[in-house]
């Protein structure tokens, strides 16, 4: 919900939160406008990374098989897949022939036996086979559900300034570094407390 400021002081960049958790930045407007591109890209990226993301789907788990048509050519451990059409450095009778509906073009990860997951022949000769990093479409979907979409919203006031409104609950910097609460003056003392601001900070 969008929250507005009572104070009858400015508080040059701050931030105070409601008790539902909304938060109201006060920044200059180079930081207004910096912090909101960077929330606009950050869901941007956010869009092409679901998009292009590339996994696999199980179509019969009891006997191991899968679709995966895509274009990754790495293992798990970062090695370069042979190609399918190729003897060297490892012989095999997993070839285009042998597996016409298997899509096995150039050195795309493929299940052409039914293993239960993309894999391929690697170009170390130490190493012939191994599964490609490439996730379950189910897997992927479920991370991507579980993934933080905090953002925050700028709002353009009749006077000019912006207020930035955030109903998240992120709770440390981009340094990782933990939030001091509103109710606490230690290490930073500070008066921006809840007893101050009653609508607006809290934890």
């Amino acid at each position: 919900a969008v929250v507005s400021t009572q104070s009858t002081g400015e508080l040059p960049n701050s931030l105070c939160c409601t008790r539902r958790g909304s938060c109201v930045y006060f920044l200059s407007q180079l930081q207004q406008a910096a912090m909101l591109l960077l929330c606009v890209l950050s869901s941007v990226l956010l869009g092409l990374t679901a998009a292009q993301s590339d996994c696999y789907n199980v179509t019969d788990p009891e006997k191991g098989k899968i679709d995966y048509t895509g274009e990754i050519f790495k293992t798990k451990s970062g090695r370069i897949c042979q190609r399918w059409d190729s003897q060297s450095p490892h012989a095999h009778k997993k070839i285009p022939e042998n597996f016409p509906n298997k899509d096995l073009r150039e050195n795309y990860c493929r299940d052409p036996d039914s293993f239960g997951y993309p894999w391929c022949f690697t170009t170390d000769p130490e190493k012939k086979r191994e599964r490609c990093a490439i996730p379950n479409c189910a897997d992927a979907a479920n991370a991507q559900a579980d993934a933080p979409t905090d953002c925050f919203k700028a709002i353009p006031m009749a006077d000019g300034k912006v207020i930035i409104s955030y109903g998240g609950s992120v709770n440390t910097t981009v340094r990782e570094i933990p939030c001091q609460k509103w109710t606490v003056t230690e290490p930073q003392l500070h008066d921006r407390t809840p007893e101050k601001f009653p609508v607006l900070c809290v934890d």
